[in-house]
């Protein structure tokens, strides 16, 4: 089986997801390829079965957008795959408006676009075009139920959507020390409007009353970030690697999420993969993931009042035994291994149906 990836931006979480699947299909099928906007080709681990593919970067504007169709247009003639996988609404659409030469279509939205908080209109006008674009695709993969839920509210053709959780791959883990206060908060991801970034910086100043540190691992990728300027006495690390990040997680407390919307966090799987409580906002998947009270505080989104809240829920309860109950959560439901298990019988039942 030959498979080509294609996303237009891999910063945070297509590229860790990625980064758990391509290894092990690179053991299991005969080719691997990923084609990757040119300075973003470090995002993605190589190894020796996958061949990463460079295109010029571009910006979210139609003559750009329309170049990096043109490019992908032109790989796509000169190479033959068995299986297009495209991640994230830009590559949908643009993977699904060209003629692949025979092979099947995969799509994974990441979080569908109508799911966005956004106006009425403009969450209706996206739910019409991925309706229109489900018919051009062969198979839809939903990283959790709160995506399957938008599918169905937008009518695509839901014949095609398979169930496919996140998963990451197992590490190290230390559990909290018995009786252990809650003092050390850790952010990790873009600082953009969905991430609630600018949720949390509003509450750094109540943090530091309560004698919690909080520290923030991310950056603007792409656009205006949603928070203009981090407070001096918030410890800022820019964007890390994997290995740093997780090390972040077994220095902090907890993992504080207060996104508008998600797709399906790894970062929360991160912290149930490193026993570590989790605050975050109840949108989205994050209900999916998250056992209010067991393995973390969940709260009403877009509220600092709240989130300040399940800060001081979180402080009151037992941080240890919580962060255990979320280990055994991520191992029962969200491991590397489950997740291409599943996201290859996807592909074989392509391939069968075709053959």
């Amino acid at each position: 089986m030959r498979v080509l990836h294609f996303a237009e931006s891999y910063h945070g979480g297509i590229a860790s997801y990625l980064n758990e699947l391509l290894p092990r299909q690179g053991t299991a099928y005969d080719s691997i390829s990923v084609l990757v906007p040119e300075q973003q080709d470090t995002l993605i681990r190589p190894h020796d079965r996958l061949k990463i593919h460079t295109y010029p970067p571009s910006r979210r504007r139609l003559s750009s957008l329309l170049g990096v169709r043109s490019h992908l247009q032109r790989h796509l003639q000169s190479n033959r795959y068995d299986i297009v996988h495209l991640h994230s609404s830009f590559a949908g659409a643009i993977g699904r408006s060209i003629r692949s030469r025979g092979a099947a279509i995969v799509y994974c939205p990441h979080g569908w676009a109508q799911g966005m908080r956004t106006s009425a209109p403009a969450r209706a006008a996206y739910g019409m075009v991925e309706n229109v674009l489900s018919r051009r695709t062969d198979a839809i993969i939903n990283i959790s139920h709160s995506e399957e839920r938008h599918a169905r509210a937008a009518r695509v053709a839901l014949d095609k959507c398979h169930l496919v959780h996140n998963g990451i791959s197992d590490a190290p883990f230390t559990p909290l020390p018995a009786g252990t206060k809650l003092k050390r908060l850790l952010f990790v991801g873009r600082y953009d409007r969905q991430k609630g970034a600018d949720l949390l910086v509003g509450i750094a100043p109540s943090l530091r009353e309560r004698g919690i540190t909080l520290t923030m691992i991310g950056g603007a990728v792409i656009g205006k970030p949603a928070v203009a300027t981090i407070p001096e006495d918030v410890d800022h690390r820019g964007w890390q690697p994997p290995d740093a990040v997780a090390a972040a997680m077994n220095e902090a407390d907890a993992i504080i999420m207060p996104s508008r919307w998600e797709g399906f966090s790894l970062v929360a799987l991160e912290a149930m993969r490193a026993a570590r409580p989790v605050i975050a906002a109840s949108v989205s998947s994050l209900p999916e993931a998250i056992i209010d009270g067991d393995t973390g505080i969940l709260v009403p989104p877009e509220s600092p009042a709240a989130l300040l809240n399940g800060v001081d829920r979180l402080a009151g309860m037992d941080l240890r035994e919580m962060g255990l109950n979320g280990r055994r959560r991520y191992e029962e439901l969200y491991t590397a291994d489950l997740m291409f298990s599943r996201t290859d019988q996807v592909y074989r039942k392509l391939m069968d149906t075709r053959s």
